[in-house]
């Protein structure tokens, strides 16, 4: 995924993007720093205080790892998610639809699972996402694709409303004006644009807006400084490990100084001597009189690992991702299959339910059948719940009141043909409140209990003893019954 970096203004802050050119080192070697700090943010950073508009939401997700690492996680799990649709009567699912078949007919740019990707990837950063259909509006839409939401800029409308919307993407730029005069999109006025020529449209799907109702509020507002924090101590690294050296102490020369072949002699040995990662640990010999000052803050004062760290905790949880997928500490087998359960029920499915359903608002609305359906994601063709559905499943059929049916369509199987509506317990099961009498089985052995039938019926294979009166005697005396007082015998 390729990213457009645009120029922005903040208060007193200005920056536009620069080309940075290859610079080749003493030794030949080819390096570069993909984006200057400097540059972007300036000396007067603090200045932004929370503020995070897309464009430096998407330098963050381009340049910090554990925001790129959040925001791909929820974005490459929501790309294997294909919706469907939903009777709005019957809640029965449709798997085969034209809306959804247009996730399908995408630009030539894209394909389904990249328009997801961008669309939860401008989502994530952003708040926002600005899906577009190609295709004349008094005719079936062709295709579908995304902009992404550091490519827009907007214009406010006298309503206080967005009134037009200007969209620049791998080189082509195209003005989007307010729906006003379109009647499928009655309900969505301030969010449906359409260019000139009405060959495409786009819709605004936003989250939740910071101040306005222009654009939206990123989840990287609470946790900005935190990433920062991890992108200067890449950048402090980085020059650490290139420059082979760092300002740790000064050098000062006693009496008079150095002449200037002393100096360039000293500043050489230093260079050539003791830079550089392989000659880490080296201790400085001179032959010239000088002082050493050191500058280092003790690791109390810097705390640089725990700083990188909580940096790190702080992302992942504005973002809803559960630790043990992320963080060493944490990450077990054990506890790996609940925390992907915790990651779709936190980050994931909240996120897809809302962006399914503006886009089945906004798709569906050019479709004559559109209005019967809407657009949801069905959780038993996930892969990664179908373990819970079937424990599901399993629990339902341990109540013993749910159906056949029921059960096999929670874990996602079809109806059964035949004896689908049927509730099933165990056979030792009995009506409550019904007595259990016990049988006099003349087979038993000598000495053990009677046994229970559970039910009032006698069975129709027992031999029942002999009535007669000496059979008669002998069991009221004894209490027992053997085979040889059977009257068959």
């Amino acid at each position: 995924m390729g990213f457009t970096f645009k120029p922005f203004s903040i208060g007193p802050i200005h920056w536009e993007p620069k080309s940075i050119e290859p610079t080749e080192t003493k030794d030949g070697m080819q390096t570069t720093f993909p984006i200057q700090m400097e540059n972007v943010f300036g000396q007067s950073d603090t200045e932004l205080g929370s503020f995070v508009s897309a464009n430096v939401a998407y330098m963050l997700f381009a340049i910090c790892n554990n925001v790129h690492s959040a925001i791909s996680i929820i974005a490459d799990e929501f790309s294997q998610i294909r919706p469907v649709l939903q009777d709005k009567k019957t809640n029965e699912y449709v798997l085969e639809h034209e809306a959804l078949s247009l996730l399908e007919t995408n630009d030539m740019r894209f394909n389904e699972t990249q328009v997801k990707k961008e669309l939860m990837v401008s989502f994530c950063a952003a708040g926002e996402a600005f899906p577009v259909i190609g295709g004349n509006v008094n005719y079936g839409p062709v295709s579908l694709y995304h902009y992404p939401a550091n490519t827009v800029s907007t214009t406010q409308g006298m309503d206080g409303y967005i009134q037009t919307m200007y969209c620049t993407y791998h080189g082509i730029s195209t003005t989007f004006n307010r729906a006003l005069n379109t009647p499928v999109y009655k309900n969505m006025k301030t969010y449906v644009f359409e260019d000139q020529p009405k060959l495409n449209q786009l819709m605004h799907i936003i989250s939740n807006t910071r101040r306005n109702y222009l654009r939206a509020q990123s989840d990287l507002e609470g946790v900005y400084y935190q990433a920062l924090t991890k992108v200067y101590s890449g950048v402090h690294n980085y020059g650490i490990l290139k420059n082979g050296s760092r300002p740790s102490g000064i050098w000062s020369p006693k009496e008079g100084g150095l002449n200037d072949e002393q100096y360039a002699s000293f500043k050489e040995a230093v260079h050539n001597t003791y830079s550089g990662p392989t000659h880490a640990g080296k201790n400085l010999v001179t032959a010239v009189p000088i002082t050493y000052q050191n500058l280092l803050l003790n690791p109390r004062d810097m705390d640089f690992i725990n700083l990188i760290n909580q940096s790190d905790v702080d992302v992942y949880n504005a973002f809803r991702i559960p630790l043990p997928l992320v963080t060493t500490e944490t990450m077990t087998m054990a506890n790996y299959s609940q925390a992907m359960y915790a990651l779709y029920d936190l980050a994931i499915l909240p996120k897809a339910k809302f962006l399914f359903k503006n886009l089945g608002d906004f798709v569906l609305a050019r479709f004559k059948d559109g209005q019967r359906f809407r657009m949801v994601l069905d959780e038993r063709e996930i892969p990664a719940l179908k373990q819970r559905l079937i424990e599901r499943g399993q629990s339902m059929r341990n109540i013993y009141a749910f159906t056949e049916d029921e059960i096999r369509a929670t874990v996602g199987y079809p109806a059964k043909e035949e004896g689908g509506d049927v509730i099933y317990i165990p056979a030792t099961y009995t009506e409550a409140g019904k007595e259990k009498e016990y049988i006099i089985n003349p087979f038993m052995v000598e000495g053990h209990e009677p046994q229970a039938t559970g039910t009032n019926e006698e069975p129709e294979d027992v031999v029942k003893p002999d009535d007669s009166e000496d059979n008669q005697d002998v069991i009221d005396k004894t209490g027992k019954t053997t085979k040889k007082r059977l009257k068959n015998e």
